[in-house]
């Protein structure tokens, strides 16, 4: 289940460990138009401590959730997005 699109700060989204796509290719390109146009299409994430995750988006929460993420669609938007020197990117949630 997907939730609701997030603007998240790119220092806490780090590249899954099993992602199957370990090089990322030429993003020059893809950097160019992110600088011109912004990000086009959200990043999907995980949580690193979904348990802790769970916790701090409740309603009765009283802290929000500081913790990282990984990615699991979107390295190179996310890698094009830094060296574009975005600082948020607008990601989906995903719980599992």
């Amino acid at each position: 289940m997907l939730s609701t699109i997030k603007l998240i700060p790119i220092k806490q989204l780090l590249p899954h460990p099993n992602n199957p796509r370990q090089k990322i290719g030429d993003i020059q390109e893809l950097a160019a138009s992110i600088k011109e146009s912004g990000i086009q299409q959200n990043l999907v994430i995980i949580p690193t401590d979904p348990l802790e995750y769970r916790k701090k988006t409740h309603p009765s929460a009283k802290k929000k959730y500081t913790g990282n993420y990984y990615i699991l669609a979107g390295h190179r938007r996310h890698a094009a997005a830094k060296d574009a020197g975005l600082e948020m990117l607008p990601c989906a949630v995903k719980i599992i």
